[in-house]
């Protein structure tokens, strides 16, 4: 099939749909994410050396263990308040009871969602 280019505009709108909240850093980071994944998903194997510097880098942020707690709060925030059953088809299931997924489990799902999204 014809697959849709990732763009910013289907991040956010998939993130919005699985109900994240959009206020906070973490939305932000989340979509700058998914959008270095589409450009080098060997990204997701080193994101706290190379992914989350990168990301605080672009944002003027100094410390880059802040984008990483940001990132979890807006998953957590994310799995507290949004919609359940959106979130179970984006992340093909996650299971919610284990806790959350990972921030590199959360960014891989919906990169990997993304990617073989016929249409958003």
């Amino acid at each position: 099939g014809i697959t849709m280019p990732i763009t910013e505009k289907t991040v956010s709108e998939t993130l919005r749909r699985m109900g994240m909240p959009v206020s906070g850093k973490g939305f932000n980071y989340i979509k700058t994410a998914v959008l270095m994944l589409n450009d080098d998903d060997n990204y997701i194997n080193a994101m706290v050396h190379r992914l989350y510097p990168e990301i605080a880098k672009q944002y003027g942020e100094e410390n880059h263990l802040r984008v990483g707690r940001a990132i979890r709060h807006s998953i957590e925030r994310t799995f507290e308040v949004g919609d359940e059953s959106e979130i179970n088809r984006i992340l093909l299931n996650i299971p919610k009871k284990s806790g959350m997924p990972t921030n590199s489990d959360f960014l891989a799902g919906v990169y990997e969602y993304l990617k073989y999204a016929e249409a958003v």
